[in-house]
């Protein structure tokens, strides 16, 4: 636990921590999936004293997901947390969210999505839009089954503690450690490492603004970081995304050295790219992600 000052406190809590929601879509709302322009709200998600909402907007066009702050303890503020999404047990979404009160993160989206959002948003103290490439053509497969299984894994890093009036109290301050804190661990060298396989590589091939999401549950990984591929709209190209998804309080940017290595049908051919990326982070005007454009399929 990390202390800012005496009166505003701050807790961590270890990454692999997650906790999981089903919301299971059926009748009209299944039919609405398969329309186009149509918000889906799932229920209330309760994590402990805290309340998140997921609305879904499939598109075959543009579509977005929006995470929202229902409710929270008054003297919570500043909620920083991973969120996972699947549709049919496929990772579709994998980020990092910040909630602060009345802080609307909707300025990426177009000006149709982000009235579509706000209109269905009275209620909501904040909220996170992300672009998606859910598109409901690709689950006609299931319109049989007459249900679809959107999964919810949420972790809460860390929350600010805000004494009402000043006055700290230690009982509730235990509390909230005991619901959302264990501490961040950064390794100062690590490896990860990806398998693509022939189904994923073909559909990337096949399918623009596809997005895949490196799933890997071995909890010997670090879960400081999230990787995916996507297709560049070119014949040959695709996007390789490097993605910070935490870190502990009060360290807010760091500087990382990358050695990107890809090989293809495990030959001995291995290309290589080495780069130096500074001031990776969460503040207003850093990027927490590194993108490489230039890599081109086998």
């Amino acid at each position: 636990v990390t202390s800012q000052t005496h009166h505003h406190r701050t807790m961590s809590s270890s990454v692999d921590n997650y906790k999981r929601f089903v919301w299971n879509i059926n009748g009209e709302s299944m039919n609405k999936f398969f329309s186009s322009n149509c918000i889906l709200s799932s229920p209330i998600i309760k994590y402990f004293d805290i309340d998140f909402r997921l609305k879904l907007c499939p598109s075959d066009n543009n579509g977005f997901i929006g995470i929202d702050l229902m409710s929270k303890p008054s003297d919570i503020d500043n909620i920083q947390s991973l969120f996972k999404i699947y549709i049919q047990n496929d990772l579709i979404i994998k980020t990092n969210v910040r909630f602060e009160q009345n802080n609307h993160n909707i300025n990426n989206m177009n000006d149709e999505d982000r009235n579509k959002h706000m209109v269905n948003n009275e209620n909501c103290l904040s909220s996170h839009l992300i672009k998606t490439t859910i598109k409901p053509s690709d689950y006609q497969q299931i319109c049989d089954v007459k249900q679809l299984s959107i999964s919810i894994d949420i972790c809460l890093i860390s929350i600010s503690y805000l004494p009402q009036n000043n006055i700290f109290d230690e009982r509730k301050y235990n509390d909230y450690i005991d619901k959302y804190s264990k501490l961040i661990q950064v390794n100062k060298h690590e490896i990860l490492k990806w398998n693509l396989n022939e189904m994923i590589i073909r559909k990337l091939k096949q399918i623009d603004d596809k997005i895949f999401y490196d799933d890997n549950n071995d909890k010997s990984r670090s879960k400081l970081w999230a990787l995916s591929i996507g297709n560049n709209n070119n014949d040959n190209n695709c996007l390789f995304k490097l993605e910070l998804m935490c870190l502990p309080p009060n360290i807010y940017k760091i500087n990382v050295a990358i050695k990107l290595l890809i090989n293809y049908d495990n030959n001995d051919n291995m290309n290589e790219i080495s780069v130096i990326v500074n001031n990776i982070g969460f503040g207003k005007n850093d990027k927490n992600y590194v993108l490489f454009t230039n890599l081109k399929w086998k």
